[in-house]
Parts: C-alpha cells; sequence; structure tokens
C-alpha cells in the first residue's frame, strides 16, 4: 500500500495541476475537487479547493483517508478562486488553519464536535452573524472572526486560550461563558482571564458612554477596549496595577478618566488617539509605555508624578494642544524646561511639546540621546545640539517643515532610521565619528550634496530616497567601506549601490560600471519616463530596488542570476518594459511575473 501510495505520489509530482498557485514543497494529493496532503496520523488536511460551486459540503474523508483539518488558507477568497457562500464540515475536523475561510461570504457556519482549534483570521470578513463553538474547542487564534457580524458569543468550557480581545470582531455586544470553564469568566458584562484577574475583553458593540472598571480588577488587558466608539468616561478602580498596551486605543470620545494610586504600569499606546483633556498621572505610577498618548490632540496638560521612574519613546508624540508637562520639582531624574522634557539619570531627551511656543531649542548639556519621535512634527524652526548627543533615535524629527538648518556634534555616532524624513533642509555636515545612518534618515528632503565621512560604516538600506534634489554624493578617500561612483553610493564590500541619487535622473542613466548589486530601494521612486542602463557585471536585484518605477525602461545583462521577488514592487504607469538577453534569469522573472519583455538582440 505504501509503495502503490509513493508511485502516485511520483506520478503526481509531474502532472501540473491548474489553479494551484502557491504550490508547497511536497506536491498535494487531488480528490474531485480537494487537494489534500497526509498528516502523520494518516489523516488528510485539505489544502486547496478548485471546483466552482459556492455552496460546498467538505468531505468526510478523501481517498479513504479521514479528514481532520482545513489548512492554512484552503478556501480563503482570493483572485482567481471561488468565493464560498456556504459551507458543511464535517464530523472528524479537528483543526482549521489560519485564514481558512477569510473573506469568504459566509452568513452561517456549523463548527462540529471535535473541532479543537481554529487559527488566526481563519473566519475574518466572512459577514458571518452567528456561531455556536463546540464543547471541544480549546483555542482561538487571533481575529479569527474579526471583521465579522456577531453580535453575542458563548466560551465552551475547554477553551483555554484567545489570540487577542479582537477575535470576535467589533460588532460584538454580549459575551457569555460555560460556568464549566476554569480560565474564563464574565463579570458586568467583561471577560475576565480568571488567573490574574484581568479584564482580556469589553465588547465591541457596547452603546454605553459612561463605564466603571468592576472591583477586583487587577490588570486591563492589551488592546481589552480598543476601537470603542461610545465610551466617553471611565473610572478605573483601586487595585489595578497595569493597564496593557493599547488597551483604549482609539476609544476617540474618551475624554475623562479616573486612574487609581495603584496604577504602576501604562503600557505603549494605552490612550493613543483618545480624546482626553488633561490629565494627572497617579502617584506610584513607574512606567510610561512608548507613544502612551500618541494623538491626543486635545490634551492641553498632563503631570507627571515623583514615582515615575521609566518613560518610553515620546508618550506625547503628535499632542498638539499640550505645551506643558509638570514635573515636581524633588524628582530625582525628570526635568521640563524650555518644552523640553528629559531624563538626567539615562541621558535621554523625551519630547519636545508639541503645542510649545518655543521654537529655538537648545538641547541642555548631559543629554547623549534624543529619543525616537521627540520632535515628531512639531513647528521647532532652529535646535542647538551640543557635543556629547551621540544618537538620534528614530524618526527623531520627522516633518519638522520649520526646521532649515541644523548642525550635528562631533560627538553624533547614530542616525536612527527616518530621523529627518520629510525635513527642508538642503543641507547638512556628517561630522567625523559618525557610525552608523539608518534606512530613509533623509527620507524626502531637500538635500542637493551630501558628503560621507571616513568613520561611517554602516548605512541601513537608502537613506536618501525621494531626495529629488540630490544631485551629488561624496565619501571621504580614506572610507574602508564606501566609495562614490559617479556620484552613486557604493558599498566596497559587496560592490553594492546604496543610492543612485534622484537627482541624477535623467531621461537616460547607467548604473556606475563595477556595481554588482542594487541594493534596497537604490534607485526606487523613479518617476519619469526614462532608460536606465544595468551593466554587465551586475549579478542581484534586492528588495525593492526599483520599486514605484513608473513608465521605465530597464535594460538588464545576461549577468543577472538572482532577483527579489519585490525587486520591482508595485509598479503604476504602464510598468517597467524589461529589456533582457533571450533565456535569461531576467527574461524568465519577467514573464512570471507579466511585465513586457523585449529581447535585446532585436533592439
Amino acid at each position: 500500500m505504501k509503495r502503490m501510495m509513493l508511485v502516485w505520489v511520483m506520478i503526481l509530482c509531474l502532472v501540473p495541476l491548474g489553479g494551484w498557485a502557491e504550490t508547497p514543497a511536497d506536491q498535494p494529493l487531488v480528490c474531485g475537487d480537494f487537494q489534500y496532503i497526509l498528516l502523520e496520523d494518516g489523516s488528510a488536511e485539505i489544502t486547496n479547493y478548485t471546483g466552482t460551486e459556492t455552496d460546498v459540503e467538505v468531505p468526510a474523508a478523501l481517498d479513504g483517508h479521514p479528514v481532520s483539518a482545513i489548512g492554512d488558507h484552503a478556501l480563503q477568497f482570493r483572485p482567481g478562486r471561488i468565493r464560498l457562500t456556504g459551507v458543511a464540515l464535517p464530523d472528524g475536523i479537528r483543526r482549521i488553519g489560519d485564514f481558512a475561510f477569510a473573506a469568504c461570504r459566509l452568513s452561517s457556519v456549523d463548527l462540529p464536535e471535535g473541532l479543537e482549534t481554529i487559527g488566526k483570521m481563519a473566519f475574518n470578513s466572512c459577514g458571518l452573524t452567528a456561531v455556536d463553538l463546540p464543547e471541544s474547542l480549546i483555542s482561538i487564534g487571533e481575529s479569527a472572526f474579526s471583521g465579522t457580524g456577531l453580535t453575542d458569543i458563548t466560551l465552551p468550557r475547554n477553551l483555554a486560550e484567545l489570540g487577542g480581545p479582537n477575535c470576535f470582531g467589533s460588532s460584538l455586544i454580549s459575551i457569555a461563558v460555560s460556568p464549566d470553564n476554569p480560565y474564563w469568566h464574565v463579570i458586568d458584562g467583561f471577560l475576565y482571564r480568571k488567573e490574574d484577574a484581568c479584564l482580556f475583553l469589553c465588547p465591541g458593540g457596547l452603546e454605553q458612554t459612561a463605564c466603571e472598571i468592576p472591583a477586583g480588577t487587577a490588570v486591563i488587558g492589551e488592546s481589552a477596549f480598543a476601537g470603542n466608539r461610545n465610551l466617553t468616561s471611565v473610572v478605573v478602580p483601586e487595585g489595578v496595577t497595569v493597564i496593557g498596551e493599547s488597551a483604549f486605543s482609539g476609544c476617540r470620545k474618551l475624554s475623562d478618566i479616573t486612574l487609581p494610586g495603584s496604577l504602576r504600569e501604562i503600557g505603549a499606546g494605552a490612550f493613543r488617539n483618545c480624546s482626553l483633556i488633561s490629565l494627572a498621572l497617579p502617584e506610584g505610577l513607574l512606567c510610561l509605555g512608548d507613544y502612551a498618548f500618541k494623538y491626543c490632540s486635545s490634551l492641553t496638560s498632563v503631570s507627571l508624578p515623583v514615582t515615575l521612574t521609566d518613560v518610553g519613546a515620546n508618550p506625547f508624540c503628535e499632542c498638539k494642544a499640550l505645551y506643558e508637562i509638570p514635573v515636581p520639582e524633588d524628582h530625582p531624574a525628570l526635568r521640563f524646561e524650555h518644552g523640553l522634557l528629559f531624563d538626567r539619570s539615562r541621558g535621554v531627551l523625551i519630547c519636545f511639546a508639541p503645542g510649545s511656543p518655543e521654537t529655538d531649542c537648545t538641547i541642555p548639556d548631559g543629554i547623549t540621546m534624543i529619543g525616537a519621535c521627540a520632535f515628531y512634527m512639531t513647528l521647532v524652526e532652529t535646535v542647538t545640539i551640543p557635543d556629547g548627543v551621540e544618537e538620534l533615535g528614530d524618526e527623531a524629527f520627522v516633518e519638522c517643515h520649520c526646521l532649515e538648518s541644523i548642525v550635528l556634534p562631533e560627538s553624533m555616532r547614530r542616525l536612527g532610521v527616518e530621523c529627518f524624513l520629510g525635513c527642508p533642509f538642503a543641507g547638512i555636515v556628517l561630522p567625523e565619528g559618525l557610525i552608523t545612518i539608518g534606512e530613509g534618515a533623509f527620507l524626502g528632503c531637500e538635500l542637493n550634496s551630501v558628503h560621507i565621512s571616513s568613520t561611517v560604516r554602516e548605512i541601513e538600506g537608502n537613506p536618501f530616497q525621494c531626495c529629488a534634489d540630490l544631485v551629488r554624493i561624496t565619501v571621504s578617500p580614506e572610507s574602508p567601506h564606501f566609495e562614490a561612483m559617479n556620484g552613486a553610493l557604493v558599498a566596497k564590500a559587496d560592490k553594492r549601490l546604496i543610492c543612485y541619487p534622484e537627482g541624477l535622473r535623467r531621461s537616460h542613466f547607467e548604473i556606475p560600471e563595477g556595481v554588482r548589486v542594487i541594493g534596497y530601494e537604490a534607485c526606487a521612486m523613479t518617476e519619469e519616463p526614462c532608460e536606465i542602463i544595468v551593466p554587465e557585471g551586475v549579478t542581484t536585484l534586492e528588495d525593492r530596488c526599483f520599486c514605484y518605477c513608473t513608465d521605465v525602461d530597464i535594460c538588464l545583462p545576461a549577468s543577472v542570476a538572482a532577483i527579489s521577488p519585490s525587486a520591482f514592487y508595485d509598479q503604476g504607469g504602464r510598468g517597467p518594459i524589461l529589456h533582457v538577453m533571450p533565456g535569461s534569469v531576467a527574461e524568465a522573472f519577467g514573464n512570471e511575473k507579466g511585465f513586457r519583455c523585449v529581447p535585446q538582440e532585436a533592439e
């Protein structure tokens, strides 16, 4: 029997299967309109449906093998596939995989007893309005029923794991739990995890505007109230020690919250995009997470307690009405001076108050790092950075449209990812001593030239994307790591093109001779109709190297042996025309992607 099965598998491996777009390493078996693989116990896992019926009955067995699982993406709707409107599942199904029925049009589904696992996004955006969960169910994955119309749900007695509070979507009004379930229970309409008294989920469809969280709660869980459309006020009781990440994120009407003295931690993004107006954080609070109040555009004042010792990346990012952040005079580390909140003990500038009237800013001595998003989208005009500052955090000066110049000190060692994105200055001096330049550090700046110092040894991606005026990149001749080739920036070790300056791109331009690799986004955003010549000797086109290049002709040599699937990501206009050598890797790639390929010999 095993030998006969092996023969059939070998035969199947030689037969192309129409409609299968993502063939796994082991060729699937076929029975009727279903493709499947065999699991270790001899049962079948369905991997694809190739039929044309929209109302499908999944068979109990395929070629004599009992069906025990619906695999990841198996019946998911996507272009080229039938969108199911109905499905009948047999007894014996133990697992429904990730995205298994995502984007189908199922108004209802009967889940069989014996089912143990539902994967993440399994029924995402299916249109379900009701579902009964079988008593055998043990685990439900993240967002398994998100995007559906479920209004009520009952958790069965064996359910132990939920992938997050968004498991059942935003329409949920009522949740119940089997009285025999040892892991979960409901108090005042909220779902709690028993082991740590964590308020895990507030049903998103509840219409109440004022909420008093039940006494006995210890933790408000991650995203527990996220996206609630109706809440305007919340009272958090004594005993709560943690408000988790994104707990109230997107509660756009939430303007008033009472916080208890027991509170010790507010997680990252906990109150992101709320309508809070003023806030006194309680004495006893120890930790304030990254971007905790980001986009709270109505927040005008917030006071920090003397107990607060751990402040993450700019908690008040984009709080445009916030002009003052009072700190107790006896605080051992935090200070707020001239619009700046900083931590002396760590040497970190946390943020510039977004609503501060200050436009000229001097970083205090003793600061070694300007934190992530510290000046994010503020109206600061001049910033004086003293010697001793070693690092600019990621997105530190994003979209500071009034910042027309900045001087970096000799102590600077790292420029973070997108640290100057969208800033208007035309020139900057990169100091000797600089070691790292982060990806997109000068994305969209008005730079016309830049010089790379000899000490730079790490450049992440292309720091100069969308610098339309950049016409010249020079490199110190003493640099052991980088060189300039005809104005372009190249890594010496692997001859990788890091950036071909956008200002040098005309109707016809050539990648410099000697380049072997076209790096990440090195020629991104070539928008005008033009011809790009890639020279013989280039072997590799990396991720997104020609992304967002519209109306371009690209001449690729026979030496190109490796092309990333995303090398030409998101082509607009008429898409690229690839000029290729017949029989080359480039020709095969272009044909596979549906690009127009022109044989170079025919030109």
